[in-house]
């Protein structure tokens, strides 16, 4: 895997922590997909 691809990774796993974070009930699969834009 390519040193980008490995950071686009990380950076997406961070916005997905983050998100989490900041809700105490949590979000579904397709909801996080939504809010951060990101695929299924």
């Amino acid at each position: 895997m390519p040193a980008e691809s490995k950071v686009q990774s990380l950076d997406r796993t961070f916005d997905i922590l983050e998100l989490l974070g900041n809700e105490q009930n949590g979000y579904t699969l397709v909801q996080i997909s939504e809010k951060l834009d990101l695929p299924k």
